[in-house]
């Protein structure tokens, strides 16, 4: 019997919270970009749920959003440093 060809099931990256903040700030994504040193690239994979950041690019984005670690969990929930 043929094995029959899958494709894998691309999965979601956690839900986060970053457009919602970015916005409160007033900061376009080239903007947070900018201030962060990540791509707008970065960004828009990840307000759209296509990746989920490593840890370094999570903290960049929360120092480019002027926040603390201790705020990470607003924005990413289930932040580990």
């Amino acid at each position: 019997m043929p094995k029959s060809k899958r494709t894998p099931k691309k999965t979601k990256a956690p839900p986060n919270r970053l457009k919602h903040y970015r916005v409160q700030k007033l900061l376009s994504r080239a903007e947070l970009a900018n201030k962060a040193g990540v791509s707008i690239a970065v960004i828009e994979k990840i307000e759209n749920g296509k990746t989920n950041p490593r840890i370094a690019t999570k903290r960049k984005l929360i120092a480019g959003l002027g926040m603390t670690v201790d705020q990470a969990e607003l924005v990413f929930p289930h932040y580990e440093d």
